[in-house]
């Protein structure tokens, strides 16, 4: 069996079983919809964070450099 006919073979069991359960395959698809959304909500804090990090220490070097040194 080709790796194309497995993945074709899992697909329609997957689809069945979704038939046959469509309360648990709904809860489950919920479930995991909210897990990526506090997954990409954590992740988006910890990008904000380190960017604001580096928004301050380009700020602080802007603050610190002589007269005219940046737009020399």
């Amino acid at each position: 069996m080709t790796l194309k006919e497995k993945r074709a073979r899992n697909a329609e069991h997957m689809r069945r079983w979704q038939a046959r359960n469509p309360e648990r395959a709904k809860a489950i698809a919920d479930a995991c919809k909210q897990r990526n959304r506090l997954q990409i909500a954590a992740w988006m804090n910890i990008y904000r964070q380190k960017s604001k990090a580096k928004l301050y220490e380009q700020k602080k070097a802007y603050v610190a450099a002589p007269d005219g040194y940046w737009f020399e």
